[in-house]
């Protein structure tokens, strides 16, 4: 929603991700256009030890852009995910509406990935409830 979420996005020949942290928003997006035909894209998302992040964008296996973003979220949105269009208010300020994506998506993967900790199951933990209680 216009509050907060992740927008993953093709528009206007770049790959962009919107990263909105309650109306702060964070934008990376490749510079060049997009080839054309079939593409792959990939986005990754590593969170830090001071709670932000990085993102790196590929297309076709190769590294396109990348950014840090200053405050990683634990909860993204309360509603859910959408694929291929906006469900609800825009994420992110570069679309209106919708913007449904009139290609076509051969696949989606999502992978979280767990975080690198310190070895100690106590402290994940520990810290996986603090980070929960300050959403």
């Amino acid at each position: 929603t216009s509050n907060s979420g992740l927008s993953i996005f093709v528009h206007d020949g770049a790959f962009i991700v919107d990263y909105n942290a309650f109306g702060d928003h964070t934008v990376i997006a490749t510079s060049d256009a997009l080839p054309t035909g079939e593409v792959e894209l990939v986005a990754r998302f590593r969170r830090d030890e001071n709670h932000s992040g990085v993102v790196t964008l590929e297309v076709n296996g190769v590294e396109r852009a990348n950014g840090t973003l200053p405050k990683y979220l634990w909860v993204l949105s309360s509603v859910g995910a959408s694929v291929g269009y906006d469900h609800g208010s825009p994420v992110s300020e570069h679309y209106q509406d919708e913007f449904a994506f009139s290609g076509a998506l051969h696949a989606v993967e999502i992978q979280l990935l767990t975080p690198e900790r310190s070895g100690n199951p106590a402290a994940a933990e520990s810290e996986s409830r603090a980070g929960m209680a300050r959403q």
